[in-house]
């Protein structure tokens, strides 16, 4: 769920719900959860995501992928609360 939500490249359907920061040909292509294109200066994307999930048992899971060197590294770190 978490790869599917972090990795959706679907753009804004209403562009006239942009902020209106910048033109509207770039704000366009900014406009999605992942974020991968060209632009003149060169690659402009996302370079990470990380969610934290905490379930009803105290369980924790931190979630984290990053880019490294035109390569995505994933990580996951999964604990229990203790009480003190």
């Amino acid at each position: 769920m978490v790869e599917k939500l972090m990795t959706n490249t679907i753009k804004d359907d209403e562009q006239c719900l942009l902020p209106g920061i910048r033109p509207p040909e770039l704000e366009f292509p900014l406009s999605s959860i992942f974020v991968d294109i060209q632009l003149p200066l060169g690659a402009y994307g996302t370079r990470s995501s990380s969610a934290l999930f905490v379930t009803s048992n105290k369980e924790v899971t931190f979630y984290e992928k990053h880019l490294d060197q035109k390569q995505w590294k994933e990580n996951t770190v999964t604990y229990q609360i203790s009480e003190t």
